[in-house]
């Protein structure tokens, strides 16, 4: 509800669309026009074998259009409909959404994707872990560190984005999740349990 209502409100109160025109550019950009990046993206790499790793990953990570923004959806839009018209759409504030798991195809090809593929989906379950596990044992800091570092992989899987590896803190993050993550690992093996009623019973007890 939340999602509809706001591209509702983009498309009648900041693009100004009125009647049915909403209602066609909601169909037009929330099915036809990810599909239609994805279908040749599809066709580029897998029927034509027209991939270009070294250019996807230049524009990706060193040289694209809008770095602020989500650069995957913007490549596609390159290798799609050209370098002039999406500079001009995305410098005027449009731009598409989607791109996974397309750009994994686009940079290593329709057979070597699949192992990164994998690895990102084994990376992004197993901090799904660590969160899940740290608010069952009381490990909350780990808990919410991990979910500023998984925020970036369910960013990946929903918009395709993989440039959110590149700001500093990023990696702030990262290093701090793990070092929390070892402070608490020390904490336990010393026989010190994280969990809040835990350590009150324990208390108690002695007490």
């Amino acid at each position: 509800m939340v999602i509809s209502f706001a591209l509702y409100n983009n498309l009648t109160n900041v693009r100004g669309y009125v009647g049915d025109q909403v209602w066609h550019e909601l169909f037009e950009r929330v099915l036809i026009q990810p599909s239609e990046i994805g279908w040749a993206s599809f066709e580029r790499v897998f029927e034509s074998g027209q991939f270009e790793p070294s250019v996807a990953f230049n524009f990706l990570f060193q040289d694209p259009i809008d770095p602020n923004r989500n650069t995957t959806i913007q490549y596609l839009m390159f290798a799609t409909i050209g370098e002039p018209r999406t500079t001009d759409q995305v410098l005027t504030g449009f731009q598409l959404a989607g791109g996974f798991p397309e750009i994994f195809f686009e940079l290593f090809g329709s057979y070597l994707a699949w192992p990164f593929l994998l690895g990102a989906g084994c990376i992004a379950a197993a901090l799904t872990g660590y969160v899940i596990r740290g608010t069952m044992l009381g490990h909350y800091a780990s808990a919410l560190l991990g979910v500023y570092v998984l925020y970036g992989f369910y960013v990946m899987y929903i918009e395709g984005m993989l440039n959110f590896v590149m700001p500093w803190t990023y990696w702030v993050k990262v290093a701090a999740f793990a070092l929390v993550l070892a402070i608490e690992h020390s904490l336990t093996n010393g026989r010190l349990s994280l969990a809040p009623e835990n350590l009150l019973t324990k208390l108690r007890s002695k007490a």
